[in-house]
């Protein structure tokens, strides 16, 4: 049982849950008979409905609810739209260090050094706090002498000025992101903002090697400390306390930018466009939602410091690519995996070893195999080169949207026929593959009869 309050005369109507979830029901049935549907945050539409149902209910001259619907529910939209804005926000994060730049960019995201940051947003901050001051003098002015103490018992503690909040909030950051977003509600504006920024920040994972990356994430993250402070002891009450540090912001040269261009500009390109659909909410294409799912997952691999949910990780971030159908699984993985990872130094042979390899690992760690599952952190260092390669190919190939021809689409459809030309093209190598690994089945059956 919840209120619903009549605005004119103060007074509130009990109103019950199930009602409440029939208006919650009708903001989301409007919200989606439009065309920009993705802009809106039903949640507030949902709350003007309720705060003005009995407004409209309880008018003069209402004699039937059916006379108030329309106008209520276009009175609704209308002002719930007024609200949208372009919004600009200010995220701090770890991001790579290109050399001594002090600011660049990653498709629609400005990074720049939060010293920088602070030095130009100055004086806006500052008319900001003029002017929240001036409404809070006003206030105690204009204030009844019975509300007057409650005023002074909350003013008692300075509230913090907006620049010290977002300091607190940045520290440890080195980076603010500045991410412009087009008209929408702020909700949304806001998740479409932060979603942007972990695809850019996950994108350079993928762009650094190995685990350079492992440190990049969004002020808030979970993360591992940079300091570490311990306390042993022999057991004769000698305590020994210990510090470590660690330095975490990944550097880069300052013709990286430009080194990457000259090698990987599809794959930039892709990354790109990916951040700007984020940004103003078109909905993705299959094979860039298979993209971004890839980054995401290998992402969170290269930060993850358990040696078996890194694999894992790795295993799922190709398994997003190989669109393997029910009892291919395994061969899936194993050679559209190798045809992704191939390089000019790196056989599709020695491409599918590694995916088998990683293949198996996967299975016994999540079936508790503990006597097969490594112990050595070279199996990771394999898996995520021989990931990071996978899902930089399938950007490069995500970069041609219409892949296979002109009226290609990139549908799950195209991208099957992609690795169809694909296996014919490498027939042979597949056939070599397949001969090593009914050799090393052969094999191991004959070691477990041995053995009996």
């Amino acid at each position: 049982m919840a209120k619903l309050k009549h605005t004119p005369t103060g007074r509130e109507f009990h109103c019950g849950s199930l009602a409440l979830k029939r208006l919650n029901d009708i903001a989301t049935r409007l919200i989606n008979e439009r065309d920009d549907a993705t802009d809106w945050d039903a949640t507030e539409l949902s709350d003007f409905l309720k705060s003005t149902l009995l407004n409209y209910l309880f008018a003069e001259g209402v004699s039937s609810s059916e006379q108030i619907i329309v106008p209520w529910l276009e009175a609704g939209l209308k002002s719930v739209r007024a609200r949208h804005r372009r919004f600009t926000h200010y995220v701090p994060c770890v991001a790579v260090q290109i050399g001594a730049k002090d600011i660049y960019t990653s498709g629609a995201i400005t990074f720049k050094r939060k010293a920088l940051f602070f030095d130009e947003i100055g004086s806006g901050i500052a008319s900001y706090e003029r002017a929240r001051d001036r409404l809070n003098s006003r206030v105690f002015r204009n204030s009844m002498p019975d509300q007057l103490d409650c005023l002074k018992g909350k003013g008692a503690t300075r509230p913090n000025k907006a620049i010290e909040t977002f300091k607190k909030f940045a520290n440890m950051m080195e980076w603010v992101a500045i991410i412009p977003v087009k008209r929408c509600d702020y909700v949304v504006s806001e998740k479409r903002a932060e979603a942007a920024l972990r695809v850019a920040l996950s994108a350079s994972a993928l762009l650094l090697q190995g685990t350079k990356g492992a440190d990049l994430r969004i002020a808030g993250d979970p993360f591992e400390p940079w300091e570490k402070g311990k306390l042993s002891s022999t057991g004769d009450k000698m305590f020994r306390p210990t510090s470590s540090w660690r330095f975490g912001t990944p550097m880069a040269d300052q013709d990286w930018p430009a080194y990457l261009q000259s090698v990987a500009s599809p794959v930039l390109c892709v990354i790109h466009e990916l951040i700007k659909q984020i940004l103003s909410g078109v909905p993705l294409t299959y094979g860039f939602k298979l993209a971004l799912r890839a980054i995401t997952w290998y992402a969170d691999a290269v930060r993850d410091t358990n040696q078996e949910t890194r694999l894992i990780k790795c295993t799922t971030a190709i398994e997003c690519l190989v669109l393997s159908s029910s009892g291919t699984a395994t061969s899936s993985f194993v050679i559209r995996g190798a045809i992704l990872a191939q390089r000019e130094d790196l056989s599709m042979i020695d491409c599918a070893a590694i995916a088998s390899e990683l293949y198996k690992q996967r299975s016994n760690i999540a079936h508790g195999n503990i006597s097969e599952i490594p112990s050595k952190s070279e199996s990771t260092s394999r898996a995520l080169a021989f990931t990071r390669n996978a899902v930089l190919q399938f950007l490069a190939i995500c970069a041609q949207l219409k892949p296979l021809g002109p009226h290609r689409e990139g549908t799950r459809e195209d991208f099957l026929e992609y690795y169809k030309q694909c296996e014919a093209r490498f027939g042979v190598e597949i056939e070599e593959i397949k001969r090593r690994k009914l050799h090393t089945i052969r094999k191991t059956q004959q070691e477990e009869v041995a053995e009996k």
